[in-house]
């Protein structure tokens, strides 16, 4: 494996690998984050079928329809539970295993591909699961087999195929199988390690097991989803080791699978789920909304679509849907929807089914790439909706930006006294953290997008990075895995990033195993401003702790000084003045940065051009001094001429760039930041969580700062902004004053000539 890796990494022409989870917002000043506490805790008539009050106390909370508006889950104690109709009654709750077990159990509708933690088998509308279970008593991982009575509601225990392989040996690691009904007395899936396709039949004799390695001569690293097209054919995803996406055809006759991987419709490719109608044909779910496709237009690459459902007008009761999201027909011919509540903006699962009727908005004349509200195990998916028609290469988008657009018509210019945002407008821009697209009927031309930089998947590189998160396991380890990071810096060229994926629906759970690395076209260093505020959110520029930030001292400079504009404008009269004792401190400290800090971790790298950068921030400008504007807050926003420079940010990263020389001391480095204790002392903000707890940890900061952001927001009156962009007119000010061609007096002269104030 280790030798594979390194041969697929050597191929990349990449400078700089930078593991970053970000949320950025670039634009005009105006963003309105809501709150992402938890609500009180709800109790249905008998059972409370949702998160308490923190994710970190939920074992595995998911949701999935299965069989007449019925829904199973585990709750955030372990249990298993089935509702006998939806939200409308109560849930029951399946007794606990014999043993002190938590079991990680999915059951899926009839013909859905949703992946699970553990492998799930519905034949006949009756559900058939196998359950990974960890024994804390043995601290072993038991497999069980259960039959579902969708009926009575009750779940026995039965022997079903033991199916070699499908079980691995860490259930927190566990890659996701999938499972799909063929025929009556047959499924057809892959295992967890994503290599090996069954074709199992339910008399236990005609087991078939087709290994990927032989498919289209090309070695199958990750089984994507399977689609079914008819009883006797599927649609298979399958992920290459380079990295490619390949879909084939298989034909299922008796004992036999027959590939034919040039029979694939060409709208049945990446980013799409399919569901059989029961009247026949097709529905297509993508980023953009459902669509059906008649029996008669399967096979064909130009088919008709019907659009039944539009994400972006059909919000569903505010429920967060996606192209994985489980759909059925009932008998009115509604679609009924299962998604994750989030009226009220914070990050707590609720379960819902949701009817609605087909949208009437006009598919065609939609003339942008947009990122829709799709999750998928690569993370947002950006798709051109014009037309249906998708290439072979999806866009992918990286988390990390958010943008604003068309905020101008938010601003009442009519009104000089006043700024104001409420109403429909304020939930325009409302946003919360997994909410990825928000368009409002209010607002048409305000959209909020989550990732808006779509860029084309890298088909050269793919990590493996199983068994890199738990030095324990048996793949690539951390030191493999960085060696291999440091020789990209011989060959140069861009800058690359890792997305790590996060669900925040009842867990934060990490794809080890289903990562890309994409290319970025646009990065700029001083387009983020870098800071770590530690949990304070009051307090002087002198409490200010450096640890983390392995950058230029301008953009600690300008970090300084944008955060502390206070101590330099006067709001009243509209003028700045840097002659101040404060703007003095500020100079020294910031051109003493390199040997200002006596952290053991700045021994190795201090700024970003030798070779390491980590990072973690979660800022709004003034927020230090948020308290005192409790009631009547002013919002700036670091002055940018082009209204392109953050405002707010919430940023966790590490990197190891091209100019690392000294390789020992930064492997020293990124093992000190991917260590347990560093992770969980830290909130787990370097990136790769090392496990579960520091993975939920690096949810919890950003959730704090952004219900500060919300109130700063909802008591703002007014918006100012400068017409220079001060990053740019710091670098000149604080290089030259660290190189002693100008006195203090003199910066601040600079400072106060360039940069004006308005609002």
């Amino acid at each position: 494996m280790n030798g594979m890796i390194r041969k697929v990494i050597e191929k990349a022409a990449t400078a700089v690998v930078l593991v970053m989870f970000a949320l950025v917002v670039p634009g005009y000043s105006v963003l309105l984050l809501s709150s992402c506490s938890a609500n009180e805790e709800e109790v249905q008539p008998e059972y409370s079928m949702w998160c308490t009050a923190e994710i970190k106390e939920s074992v595995n909370t998911s949701y999935h329809i299965f069989r007449d508006n019925k829904f199973t889950g585990i709750d955030d104690n372990g249990y298993t539970f089935v509702t006998a109709d939806g939200m409308l009654g109560g849930a029951r709750v399946l007794e606990p295993f014999e043993g002190n077990y938590r079991a990680l159990i999915t059951i899926n509708e009839v013909n859905s591909t949703d992946p699970g933690d553990s492998m799930t088998y519905v034949v006949n509308g009756q559900g058939y699961y196998e359950s990974n279970v960890y024994d804390y008593n043995t601290e072993q991982i038991d497999t069980r087999y259960f039959r579902l009575d969708t009926d009575e509601m009750e779940a026995e225990e039965v022997d079903l195929i033991d199916h070699e392989g499908l079980v691995t040996t860490d259930v927190w690691q566990t890659q996701a199988g999938t499972v799909l009904v063929t025929t009556d007395d047959s499924f057809f899936g892959s295992d967890p390690l994503g290599s090996i396709f069954l074709c199992v039949f339910d008399n236990g004799t005609d087991n078939k097991v087709i290994s990927m390695d032989d498919v289209s001569g090309e070695n199958v690293f990750s089984v994507l989803y399977v689609i079914s097209v008819s009883e006797s054919e599927l649609v298979v995803s399958f992920m290459n080791v380079q990295g490619i996406e390949r879909t084939i055809m298989l034909d299922m006759n008796g004992d036999d699978i027959t590939l034919s991987d040039d029979q694939v419709p060409a709208y049945l490719s990446a980013g799409v789920t399919a569901y059989n109608d029961p009247d026949g044909g097709l529905f297509i779910s993508d980023c953009t909304g459902i669509y059906r496709v008649s029996e008669g237009d399967m096979k064909s690459d130009s088919p008709e679509f019907t659009m039944v459902a539009d994400w972006a007008r059909c919000m569903v009761s505010a429920a967060r849907v996606s192209a994985l999201t489980p759909v059925r027909i009932d008998e009115d011919g509604a679609l009924v929807l299962f998604g994750v509540n989030d009226e009220n903006y914070d990050l707590q699962p609720k379960a819902i089914t949701a009817r609605i009727t087909a949208c009437d908005f006009p598919y065609e004349g939609r003339q942008e790439i947009t990122v829709g509200i799709f999750d998928s195990l690569y993370g947002d998916i950006g798709t051109n909706i014009a037309a249906f028609n998708r290439s072979n290469t999806a866009y992918y988008v990286r988390p990390v930006f958010i943008t604003t657009r068309g905020v101008a018509p938010l601003i009442d210019l009519a009104d000089e006294d006043t700024f104001d945002i409420s109403g429909d407008q304020l939930e325009a821009l409302r946003f919360h953290a997994y909410r990825n697209f928000i368009q409002s009927e209010a607002a048409p031309d305000v959209v909020i997008t989550y990732g808006m930089q779509a860029q084309f998947q890298s088909s050269d590189l793919f990590v493996d990075l199983n068994g890199y998160i738990d030095s324990d396991t048996n793949g690539l380890n951390r030191e493999d895995y960085f060696n291999n990071i440091f020789s990209l810096s011989e060959v140069g060229g861009e800058l690359y990033t890792i997305p790590l994926t996060y669900y925040v629906d009842g867990i934060v759970e990490y794809d080890p195993d289903d990562m890309y690395i994409m290319p970025s076209d646009d990065y700029s260093v001083t387009s983020i401003t870098f800071a770590e505020y530690d949990d304070k959110v009051t307090g002087d520029w002198n409490d200010y702790d450096p640890l983390g930030d392995f950058l230029y001292r301008e953009d600690i400079f300008s970090e300084l000084i944008g955060t502390h504009y206070t101590d330099f404008v006067d709001l009243a009269n509209e003028t700045t003045d840097f002659s101040g004792s404060e703007f003095v401190d500020i100079l020294n400290f910031s051109s003493g940065y390199e040997s200002n800090s006596e952290d053991d971790l700045l021994v190795f790298y201090y700024y970003y051009d030798t070779g390491v950068m980590y990072t973690s921030l979660c800022y709004v400008d003034d927020l230090s001094n948020f308290p005192q504007y409790l009631d009547s807050s002013v919002w700036m926003g670091l002055p940018s001429s082009e209204g392109n420079t953050p405002s707010i940010g919430v940023v966790n990263a590490a990197g190891i760039t091209q100019a690392c020389d000294d390789k020992d001391a930064a492997w020293s480095f990124m093992t000190y930041l991917l260590s347990v204790d560093a992770q969980e002392e830290r909130r787990g903000v370097f990136g790769l969580p090392v496990n579960r707890n520091a993975s939920e940890n690096s949810l919890r900061y950003p959730r704090y700062a952004f219900g500060l952001v919300e109130k700063l927001t909802d008591s703002a009156t007014r918006m100012y902004y400068s017409d220079n962009d001060l990053l740019v007119v710091s670098n000149d000010v604080i290089n030259a004053y660290a190189a002693g061609e100008i006195t203090a007096e003199e910066a601040g002269e600079m400072l106060s000539s360039q940069v004006s104030v308005r609002w």
